[in-house]
């Protein structure tokens, strides 16, 4: 069994995390789509981590924050959404914010420039040097233009002994994404936290030269427990979908799945599938997820508080007026008490085993068709005959009840029996 353990977070939590080991790391990396940080918020644990790293920075660490800097220069966060610059808004109040948290975070940019700790990390594109041109001319339409660098994290590597580690969290980093919603981190310990932190590093680099296949899978040997799966811009290759949403239909429908291990045809049955995202599930994962219910597996699609943004405003609300398993299925979609804006796929299987898919990817399928961000998860499966392993699902499914995404019952059908 490979060492390391693999532990959830708050988003909160992985700050501090981040903020305590940085000034020890020989490199560190602090990644994610948006910052905004509030004109109040001036020692919250965000406010924390960016100062360390920008002092990590300043006594010769290899500190740096990466973004999508057209991202986080084109929008604004008022309260928990992000709006274009040019979006109007009525209300003096919200204009107030907009205006107030832009000057707030500029200023943070500006520290954070002048420690030379900023790396934009703008979207980088599949290589079109095997596309026909109608694939390419396809592929290069104006909503590309929203494509984002949208995976979320941090890396830490040390020479010290029990230091290194990789976080993958669902959290911008934003005020709002600490303090009013609700966000999960996952973080990984040990020699594969190490070396998974070597590889983000490396693909984090705004200069790195990406392989053509449109993402990357990486596991610490073949066969380990934990896969990290990287996705990005499908220019060339319009028609793929992206290697996180495909293994979310394995897991969803095992029968998908291509490889045959022991000669069965045979595969497991999803006993509880708990679909978590800031949205609801579109497209073919919509569908799936209503065949799962319809044949017996307990589905669970936990949507926001009825006053979100995301149930009222638009484009968002056409999102829940179209989806197609509201009223095809008994698939529950109870709604939470706390905005969220994490994204995972847990599903238990009837042969006691269970899998866990995590990360920045939304799971919007049509919309992926047409626009790809780069995106990061992690992958985790579960065997009942490992300790590790279960103690690390039991963390997961723990911390997901405890922030209210999933009922005690949910829970418990959720449990690998030992």
């Amino acid at each position: 069994m490979i060492s390391g353990e693999v532990t959830p977070l708050s988003h909160g939590e992985f700050l501090q995390d981040f903020a305590e080991k940085v000034g020890e790391a020989t490199t560190a990396r602090l990644f994610a789509m948006q910052l905004e940080v509030t004109p109040s918020d001036t020692d919250s644990i965000l406010a924390t981590a960016l100062t360390s790293l920008i002092k990590a920075r300043q006594r010769g660490v290899d500190a740096r924050l990466a973004l999508d800097m057209r991202y986080v220069r084109q929008t604004t966060r008022v309260n928990n959404r992000d709006f274009p610059n040019w979006w109007p808004m009525l209300s003096a109040e919200e204009r107030e914010i907009r205006a107030t948290n832009a000057a707030s975070t500029a200023s943070w940019l500006t520290k954070l420039y002048e420690a030379d700790a900023i790396d934009n990390l703008g979207p980088r594109k599949q290589s079109a040097a095997d596309a026909t041109l109608s694939r390419v001319l396809t592929s290069m339409h104006l909503a590309q233009h929203w494509a984002t660098t949208h995976q979320k994290g941090g890396v830490i590597l040390s020479d010290k002994p029990g230091i290194s580690s990789t976080t993958i969290t669902t959290g911008n980093l934003t005020t709002s994404d600490v303090e009013t919603m609700n966000n999960l981190a996952v973080k990984l310990d040990g020699p594969r936290g190490l070396h998974m932190g070597e590889f983000v590093t490396r693909l984090l680099t705004p200069n790195a030269r990406l392989r053509s296949a449109g993402g990357h899978i990486w596991q610490e040997s073949f066969g380990d427990w934990v896969t990290l799966i990287h996705d990005y811009n499908n220019v060339g290759d319009p028609a793929r979908l992206p290697f996180i949403h495909v293994m979310a239909e394995k897991l969803i429908n095992p029968e998908r799945n291509e490889y045959v291990i022991d000669g069965q045809l045979g595969t497991a049955k999803p006993e509880c599938i708990v679909y978590t995202s800031q949205y609801l599930p579109d497209g073919k994962l919509a569908v799936m997820l209503n065949r799962a219910q319809a044949n017996g597996s307990t589905v669970v699609v936990p949507r926001q508080p009825n006053d979100d943004y995301r149930n009222k405003a638009f484009p968002y609300n056409l999102l829940v007026q179209a989806s197609s398993i509201r009223s095809k299925s008994g698939v529950d979609f109870p709604a939470r008490n706390t905005p969220s804006h994490i994204k995972s796929l847990v599903v238990k299987y009837d042969d006691n085993t269970a899998a866990i898919l995590f990360g920045s990817d939304n799971y919007l399928t049509h919309l992926q068709k047409v626009v790809r961000n780069e995106e990061l998860a992690i992958l985790m499966r579960i065997s009942p005959d490992s300790a590790e392993q279960v103690e690390s699902y039991d963390a997961y499914i723990a911390s997901m009840q405890a922030m209210g995404e999933i009922s005690s019952d949910i829970h418990r059908q959720l449990q690998i029996d030992r």
